[in-house]
């Protein structure tokens, strides 16, 4: 689950590829979606039969230039909040175009300018502190602090545990059950880590904790510059 987006290729709209007869002038682009002038109902054959071309009419899979998975929610609205903590004046297309839920698109004509400040970010971000849960003999990272949800991690049956700055954590029902800064991880029963020794450390956040989605969404921003089209988010 999270936040998907593409950018549809030129193939259709420059006429390079020719759709079957069948599909002759019924082929329209409904909210950036190739679709059908006519109704599913009753020309059920058809539809299929457009599905069936658009998988396969040019080199493009799917006719899509680009196709991106852009974050589970945790890391971009990790994001969104490390952009915030910078200043939304540094970013003022970034706000008015990433989108808070599936759906909606961003024109091309928004692209550059979004590429730019998102190259702004790589260049001068540095958000502060991030507390991590660490096996205390190795080093070995266990549980990052996901400051979008208050630093909670995972959830089961009602129970909940997470890291902040203020230590481990596990909730029920929004009732803490336990914190602590250093411990054996067999005395919190529910947790995942074994008989490990752990503490709580902190780190500093930089451009590279969001990394995956920044670059995701720079693919998809320069696929929208270089044909035209806008980003489709879904």
């Amino acid at each position: 689950m999270g936040l998907d987006a593409f950018v549809r290729c030129r193939c259709w709209q420059d006429g390079v590829v020719t759709p079957p007869a069948a599909l002759a002038g019924l082929i329209v682009l409904e909210d950036e979606y190739l679709g059908l002038s006519v109704p599913w109902e009753g020309h059920e054959s058809l539809h299929n039969a457009l599905d069936k071309w658009v998988s396969s009419a040019c080199s493009h899979e799917d006719m899509d230039l680009v196709c991106e998975h852009v974050g589970n929610w945790a890391s971009y609205r990790g994001l969104q909040r490390a952009l915030g903590t910078m200043g939304w004046e540094h970013f003022p297309v970034l706000q008015g175009t990433l989108p808070n839920g599936n759906g909606g698109c961003t024109p091309a004509s928004s692209a550059a300018s979004a590429l730019e400040e998102l190259q702004f970010y790589t260049s001068h971000a540095v958000m502060g502190l991030q507390a991590v849960l660490c096996d205390a003999d190795t080093g070995e990272v266990l549980l990052e602090q996901i400051h979008a949800f208050g630093g909670l991690n995972v959830f089961a049956d009602g129970v909940a545990y997470g890291v902040d700055l203020d230590g481990f954590f596990v909730q029920k029902e929004g009732l803490e059950l336990f914190r602590s800064m250093a411990f054996n991880a067999a005395g919190v029963p529910g947790t995942p880590f074994g008989a490990r020794n752990l503490e709580v450390r902190s780190r500093l956040e930089d451009a590279d904790v969001y990394s995956y989605t920044v670059n995701a969404l720079v693919r998809l921003f320069e696929a929208s510059v270089a044909s035209g089209n806008p980003v489709v988010w879904c």
